[in-house]
């Protein structure tokens, strides 16, 4: 797995390639927290290079959905493989989440 955190504006995209699963969702939720900690009142997990997601992943969505609710902001999922779009349904997830498809809808939809 691949994270790059970009954080402008309260607004922090988190660009991941490759795989979260048991192994890499502890570095993806300290990539979450430190984008936090740069100011991101909002994360957009940018996921249209991801191929895989465990549950490991949906708990580190479901925690970042928490914390951005804290502080009024909220936790978007952007591009989303079509692959791995179906995992977000099948488990009730795209109710919790709103979905984009472009850095532009995100950032509007803020």
């Amino acid at each position: 797995m691949d994270i790059r955190c970009e954080v402008a504006n309260d607004l922090a995209f988190l660009r991941i390639s490759g795989r979260v699963d048991t192994v890499t969702a502890p570095e993806l939720e300290a990539a979450v927290y430190g984008a936090i900690g740069q100011g991101g009142v909002s994360v957009v997990f940018d996921l249209g290079q991801v191929d895989y997601l465990s549950s490991s992943a949906f708990r580190v969505f479901i925690k970042t959905q928490k914390e951005c609710r804290k502080n009024d902001g909220q936790a978007i999922i952007q591009a989303a493989n079509p692959l791995i779009m179906p995992l977000f349904k099948l488990s009730g997830f795209d109710r919790l989440f709103l979905f984009t498809d472009s850095d532009a809808a995100s950032r509007a939809a803020i």
